[in-house]
């Protein structure tokens, strides 16, 4: 049975079935929250609870309501942050450490894998941040003046029409980073799924981030529909995508999680 708990400050829904020695971190993408990438981590957490496996979906900071006022505090190495503190609070828990990443959670997840987990798995990854609009270089005069005067800038989501902001410190943060090189660091092994023709992510990037990692265990899975599993429009969730999903990344973490 799933409990909303607080961990590290961070706000989730924990579950730990009876007799669990290992545990999964679930990290959610851009403007999501540990309710969101297609209901696919509440269905996760639930078959891995039948091999007793606990888990735990939780919301960065800054990330869900009724916090989307501070949205434009956030960065990847607050998230980074986050992530790292909970992995670091239940190693001491558990005998084995698991992540999914989804989106940009599949950057942070990146970032944080090299020490302490030892499985990953990364739903549409974002690996190369430099190649997204959220990219500094992409912003256009008038989004650069306001956020020079303002310190931060208002954009809107492509699709939805949904506005947020976003700080200075995102675009210095996400400028520091290099997910590619994080992953040459990485030895657990890993599981990647990314739709063929995701539109908002390419699947290049996923296709160099494999040749990149460090891992001896590595594996692809090149899968149909859209970002977030959703249909080729981009307008509806798929739910045989999710479920194919959830069901290809509970087999994973059982395998490598005994």
């Amino acid at each position: 049975m799933e409990r909303l708990a607080r961990v590290c400050g961070l706000e989730g829904f924990l579950q730990e079935p009876a007799g669990s020695r290992a545990i999964v971190l679930m990290a959610h993408g851009f403007r999501a929250d540990k309710g969101k990438e297609g209901g696919g981590f509440a269905l996760l957490a639930r078959e891995l609870a039948k091999a007793r496996i606990a888990s735990f979906r939780f919301d960065f900071r800054y990330t869900s309501p009724p916090g989307w006022g501070d949205f434009h505090r956030m960065s990847v190495l607050t998230e980074k942050e986050d992530l790292s503190r909970l992995v670091r609070l239940f190693r001491r828990r558990f005998a084995r450490v698991g992540v999914l990443g989804a989106s940009f959670g599949g950057m942070v997840a990146l970032l944080c894998a090299g020490r302490g987990v030892e499985s990953l798995a990364l739903w549409y990854p974002v690996s190369f941040p430099r190649e997204t609009r959220a990219d500094y270089n992409r912003l256009g005069p008038r989004e650069r003046g306001e956020l020079k005067e303002a310190g931060r800038v208002t954009l809107t989501r492509r699709g939805t029409g949904e506005k947020y902001r976003l700080g200075r410190r995102f675009f210095s943060d996400l400028a520091k980073v290099s997910p590619l090189s994080a992953a040459r660091g990485i030895s657990c092994p890993v599981l990647i799924m990314h739709p063929r023709r995701d539109g908002l992510v390419p699947i290049g990037q996923s296709e160099r981030l494999l040749r990149a990692l460090g891992s001896q265990r590595k594996k692809l899975v090149l899968t149909g529909g859209n970002h977030g599993w959703k249909d080729l429009a981009r307008v509806r969730r798929d739910p045989a995508l999710v479920g194919k999903a959830v069901l290809a990344t509970a087999a994973w973490f059982k395998e490598t999680l005994r």
